[in-house]
């Protein structure tokens, strides 16, 4: 073998063999080198190979073509190759040289063969693409097997050039790029059908190994196309510069390659490249790729040429895949070996802790679809969410947030302040032995006090309501609790006082007399006081007490340690919240009770998820509670959505089905129109309104100038007045009035469906009680509220 080699290529059915062509054509045996004995690699070792991982044999040369243009590897079992010379003629060899039987196909017209392909199905059919000629076709298919004659070919494209062509995966279809200006695919099992596409992209066309994805490039540009949607291209790839030829890596899907400087673009990645590990000749120099043949089994490796004919090895970077299974099992994926972690898998009891195994637990019990709200917080197995459904049970009343939406004013005109920021600020002197002149900044508002209520605290001037409450936890025997609440308020003598009875009624009373002592000698000036609570406060096992002194040492309005002591009721701790802090930076469901179904709320169940990554419960408050349009809220659908892509992957189909259901309740809810009374007709049931509007829009005339006293549809006659017994639309003679006075309006019974002008029945019914229709005894104005005799003057 001589000569500078111009292209090389595997056998797609014979892994082993190689073969490369230039000015002569070769065949090679390439094995792994542990099948290669050392003669036999330094005595067969072409000097062209430096691919050293390889065992590399010379096995035969095809000496009666030279100067190659193309040449194409077939199908077949054994190395069977097709040529295309610059002449035109094509030719095939089985690498033979007993053999004295030549097959070959010569043009008509003589011109340079430019590409060749194989149909994977039917071995026989080879297509040949030529240049363009003005009386010949550039596409042959040639049935090899049936020799020249004439019905063993086919020609297409007549005066066309043919630049590269591709066969169908699974049938006779072929796909080929024509004159720089489209890709056309014939059908040859019709005769007729040609599809058309047009792009500049029509050289290298390729198919992908699963038969989905078409390539080709033109310049530095590559196209892709999905042969299930050919009208439209995917988007298109750009190299920073021109590519020599484009190929599919046979061993997987995903990647595609093109021939410079290796770079190898991944069709799951977005389309964005990524840079190979950069190769270089024994010199030294960078290896400039010239062309690459994929192995056919060997997962993404191949041999590649570089422009001065070297051979060296090529293997695609691996690609690891890691994911996590539901049951937070690890599967890996690399090349291709698939491993998954079964041993490693964290147990059972793990995963019931973590909190997916108690989202999982709560949805199989129907959690948070319960009619009984309360329940909801039994099924929820947590102190702080049961307390939670309690407080939202408190709050809904007959379907409706009462709480959030009457009582604190959501969506409504009421004036009540539900916010801090609107809140009054008003000061709690401390005690005068304490010594302390800053008072304690409390603030008051009508929500923050119907929310201390629902938590069970009431420190207003109500003070039966307050001694209830204490007299309560001192019967229940809480009294470091009550002692911490009153500590909370001011009230230092009515906590020593308690602190003093619990010392009385308790077993160890030791703990609550020096507490009660400690609380009666503090002093704010004392910093010896402080010192020691600092170092007391980790031995003091009672959750209460250690708060209580904590509050009395509170530094610049910080109370965290309170706020977030899982050891406090969650009523107290939301409680004392809505007196001095912002609910919405603590994270904790219960600020709903001030914030209600908005923005304020929507961060604050966002706070809860970023703390305890639990997407379950603000999900379903969201789907249970709020109004559809505050639902439609972008960040509330992200929960949503990601709370149902939870329940799809564990199979929850009738959970999701019963939140779909919730959901599109919400959705059908549209805003109420402002015009949302329509008359209509008694005898045919259309609406008069819209009718009278509709003319008048054809007339060009303003809807306040068309009067009628009959219907726009069937012509019957209107409502009258049963007084005055004049039809509705009678013209008054005051067509200088844009609109009528409240008076001279149409009234009429829900009950009965008599009325008329407001005018007259409220004269009417200042003197009686019975409808002024004759021979109807509906009492109409004793069914709604009494109105005032002015109003029908307005």
């Amino acid at each position: 073998m001589s000569g500078r080699i111009q292209g090389i290529s595997y056998f797609p059915n014979c892994p082993q063999k190689l073969v490369t062509w230039g000015k002569d054509v070769a065949l090679f045996e390439v094995k792994p080198q542990k099948f290669a004995t050392e003669e036999t690699e330094f005595a067969n070792r072409p000097s062209s190979f430096q691919c050293y991982s390889k065992s590399v044999e010379f096995l035969a040369s095809e000496n009666r073509y030279q100067y190659v243009k193309c040449l194409r590897p077939s199908y077949h079992t054994e190395p069977i190759v097709a040529m295309g010379m610059v002449s035109g003629k094509v030719g095939i060899s089985k690498f033979d040289p007993l053999s004295d039987t030549v097959c070959e196909f010569t043009p008509k017209q003589q011109r340079t063969c430019l590409c060749l392909g194989w149909n994977m199905n039917d071995k026989h059919l080879l297509a040949i693409g030529h240049d363009r000629n003005r009386s010949d076709s550039c596409i042959t298919v040639w049935d090899v097997e049936k020799g020249l004659a004439k019905d063993s070919t086919q020609f297409m494209g007549l005066t066309e050039t043919c630049h590269s062509l591709c066969w169908e995966k699974s049938s006779r279809i072929l796909i080929a790029g024509m004159s720089q200006k489209n890709i056309k695919i014939f059908d040859l099992r019709q005769n007729t059908t040609c599809t058309s596409i047009t792009t500049r992209t029509v050289h290298g066309l390729s198919i992908a190994p699963n038969g989905y994805y078409l390539c080709s490039y033109v310049d530095s540009r590559i196209g892709l196309w999905d042969l299930r949607n050919i009208e439209k291209p995917l988007t298109p790839l750009m190299t920073h510069s021109s590519v020599l030829d484009i190929s599919w890596c046979p061993t997987h899907v995903a990647p595609v390659e093109y021939e410079n400087d290796r770079e190898v673009f991944n069709l799951r990645r977005s389309f964005i490249p990524f840079n190979n590990t950069e190769s270089k000749l024994p010199t030294g120099k960078p290896l400039l790729v010239y062309d690459i043949a994929w192995h056919p089994e060997d997962f993404e490796q191949a041999l590649v040429l570089s422009e001065n004919g070297i051979i060296v090895d090529f293997i695609l970077p691996p690609t690891v895949a890691i994911s996590w299974s539901n049951t937070n099992d690890l599967a890996k994926f690399c090349d291709l070996d698939f491993c998954f972690s079964h041993v490693q898998s964290p147990s059972q009891q793990s995963f019931s802790d973590d909190i997916a195994g108690i989202i999982k637990k709560r949805s199989q019990n129907n959690y948070g679809l319960l009619s009984d709200i309360k329940r909801n917080g039994e099924l929820a197995d947590c102190p702080e969410l049961k307390k939670l459904w309690n407080i939202l049970a408190n709050l809904n009343r007959e379907e409706k947030m009462v709480g959030l939406k009457s009582i604190l004013g959501i969506g409504t005109n009421v004036a009540i302040d539900m916010f801090a920021n609107n809140s009054e600020a008003f000061q709690i002197p401390w005690p005068e032995f304490f010594n302390n002149p800053l008072p304690l900044t409390y603030y008051k508002s009508e929500g923050r006090k119907q929310a201390r209520k629902m938590c069970g605290w009431n420190f207003e001037e109500d003070m039966e309501d307050d001694s209830r409450f204490i007299l309560q936890l001192k019967s229940n025997h809480e009294y470091s609790r009550a002692a911490m609440i009153c500590v909370f308020h001011m009230k230092i003598f009515e906590a020593c006082e308690i602190l003093s009875k619990a010392a009385d009624d308790s077993v160890d009373p030791s703990m609550y007399r020096i507490a009660a002592i400690a609380l009666s000698g503090f002093n704010t000036k004392s910093t010896v006081w402080k010192s020691h609570r600092w170092y007391a406060n980790k031995q003091i096992k009672d959750v209460h007490l250690r708060v209580m002194f904590f509050f009395l040492t509170v530094e610049n309005q910080n109370y965290d340690g309170i706020l977030y002591e899982q050891g406090i009721c969650l009523a107290d701790r939301i409680a004392l919240l809505h007196c001095i802090a912002n609910s919405i930076e603590v994270g904790d469901l219960t600020g709903l009770i001030l914030t209600g179904e908005n923005s304020e709320g929507i961060r604050i169940l966002q706070s809860y998820i970023d703390k305890n990554d639990d997407v379950q419960t603000p999900c379903l408050i969201a789907i249970r509670f709020f109004r559809s349009e505050v639902f439609q809220d972008k960040i509330v659908q992200s929960w949503i959505e990601s709370y149902l892509e939870l329940l799809d992957s564990w199979g929850l189909w009738e959970n999701r089905a019963e939140l779909e259901i919730r959901m599109e309740s919400l959705r059908s809810k549209k805003t109420i129109n402002e015009k949302t009374v329509h008359l209509l007709c008694n005898f045919c049931g259309k609406s008069v309104s819209t009718a009278m509007q509709e003319e008048a829009r054809l007339r060009n005339t303003s809807s306040n100038a068309v009067k009628s006293s009959t219907c726009p549809h069937c012509r019957k006659p209107l409502p009258r007045c049963t007084l005055c017994l004049l039809h509705m639309g009678t013209p008054t003679g005051e067509s200088g009035r844009k609109s009528k006075p409240f008076s001279k309006w149409f009234s009429w019974c829900q009950t009965c469906r008599h009325g008329g002008h407001t005018d007259h029945l409220m004269q009417w019914f200042s003197e009686h009680t019975e409808c002024p229709e004759s021979s109807c005894n509906c009492k109409c104005f004793s069914i709604d509220c009494p109105i005032s005799a002015q109003s029908g003057h307005i």
